[in-house]
C-alpha cells in the first residue's frame, strides 16, 4: 500500500513503474518492444553536433574575403586533423609560404566571403541513453527513445545531489534512527548503493566517495556538512511551506541525501498588529506598512515578507540578489 509523505511524497513497496528514456536529439533506439533490457544497457543513440572554431583565413593569409576559398587546400566538407594545413597562399614566385594550420580536428564547414573566415566543426559528441532500470520495453518512440517497464519498490526523496546512477541495494545500518558511520564502508562497498539511516556527516560521505559507492541514501544531514562538502552554499528560498534547495551546478559529486536541519529565520513583527496602518507609516522593518509591518532576516540576507490578505500566508522574499 502506497503512503504520502510531506510534502506528497510516496513510498510502496511494489508497484508497476514506467520510465522513459530519451535522446535531446533525433538519433537511433537500439531495442524493440518486449525486448529485456537491464539498467546498464544502452537503448538509443546520436550525436551532439562539436563545437565550432572560427579561424580568420583572409588576415592570415593576407587575402581578399571573397578569395578565400581558392585558397584551401581541402574542399568544404573536408576531414582535417589537427595541425594540418587546410589553406595556404603563394608569393613572389612561391618563394614566401602562409599557411594556416587546423586548431581542432573536425570539417572544414563553411567559408565566408564577407568576413573571409573558415568554420571547423569538431568531431560530433556521442550521446548514449541507457536503460536506467531493469524490465521491458513496452513503447519505442521512433528516433527518440523507449518506455521501459519494471515492478519494484518506489520511495520518493526530497532532496539530492547528483546525476542518476544505479547499483546494488546494501543496508548499513541497524535500523532507522542509527547513523551512518565510517565502519559502513570498505572495499566490498565499490559499485554499491549504501542506505544508512537517519543522519551521515561529511567525513563518512568523504569515506563513501573514496571507496567507490555510487550513492548512498539517508534521512538528513547538516547544512553545513554539505556546505564543506561541496565547498560553497546552497541556494535557499523560504517559502510558506518550508525550504526549497537551489541544486544548480552539483553534477560532480554522487552522494544524495535528504536536508535535516535548516537554518533559523529570526521574525520581528509589530508589537501591535491590531492597529489599524495608516498612509505613509513605516514598520518595524523600517518599510512603509500596508496590511502589516513585519520583517526578518536570513542569514547575510534580507528577507521582505509581504501580505496579501487575511486567510493567505505571508511570502518571504529574498531581495539582495
Amino acid at each position: 500500500m502506497a503512503h504520502s509523505y510531506t510534502p506528497g511524497l510516496k513510498v510502496t513497496g511494489s508497484t508497476t513503474l514506467r520510465r522513459e528514456r530519451k535522446l535531446p536529439l533525433p538519433g537511433d533506439v537500439l531495442v524493440q518492444v518486449g525486448q529485456r533490457v537491464s539498467a546498464s544497457d544502452i537503448v538509443a543513440r546520436t550525436q551532439l553536433p562539436g563545437n565550432v572554431q572560427a579561424v580568420n583565413v583572409a588576415n592570415l593569409l593576407g587575402v581578399l574575403p571573397e578569395d578565400v576559398e581558392e585558397f584551401l587546400t581541402k574542399p568544404v566538407g573536408s576531414h582535417v586533423e589537427k595541425g594540418e594545413v587546410f589553406a595556404e597562399s603563394k608569393s613572389f614566385f612561391g618563394l614566401f609560404r602562409s599557411k594556416c594550420h587546423a586548431p581542432v580536428q573536425g570539417s572544414i564547414e563553411s567559408v565566408s566571403k564577407v568576413t573571409g573566415q573558415v568554420l571547423l566543426r569538431e568531431e560530433p559528441i556521442p550521446v548514449e541513453v541507457d536503460a536506467y532500470v531493469d524490465g521491458t520495453i513496452v513503447e519505442v518512440h521512433p528516433r527518440s527513445g523507449v518506455t521501459v517497464e519494471t515492478r519494484g519498490a518506489f520511495i520518493q526523496g526530497i532532496f539530492g545531489v547528483g546525476g542518476e546512477t544505479c547499483g546494488e541495494l546494501r543496508v548499513s545500518v541497524s535500523g532507522p534512527e542509527a547513523p551512518l558511520e565510517e565502519r559502513a564502508f570498505d572495499a566490498s562497498s565499490r559499485g554499491k548503493v549504501i542506505v544508512g539511516g537517519a543522519y551521515v556527516t561529511t567525513a563518512v560521505l568523504r569515506k563513501a566517495i573514496a571507496q567507490g559507492v555510487k550513492a548512498v541514501v539517508v534521512g538528513g544531514f547538516d547544512d553545513h556538512d554539505l556546505r564543506q562538502l561541496l565547498g560553497y552554499d546552497l541556494g535557499v528560498a523560504i517559502t510558506d511551506r518550508g525550504i526549497r534547495l537551489d541544486s544548480h551546478g552539483l553534477e560532480d559529486l554522487r552522494a544524495p541525501a535528504l536536508l535535516r536541519r535548516a537554518p533559523r529565520v529570526r521574525e520581528r513583527r509589530d508589537p501591535d498588529p491590531g492597529r489599524r496602518a495608516a498612509p505613509g507609516d513605516r514598520g518595524p522593518g523600517g518599510g512603509r506598512s500596508g496590511s502589516a509591518g513585519r520583517s526578518a532576516r536570513f542569514g547575510r540576507g534580507r528577507l521582505e515578507d509581504r501580505g496579501y490578505g487575511a486567510g493567505h500566508p505571508p511570502a518571504l522574499l529574498r531581495t539582495d540578489r
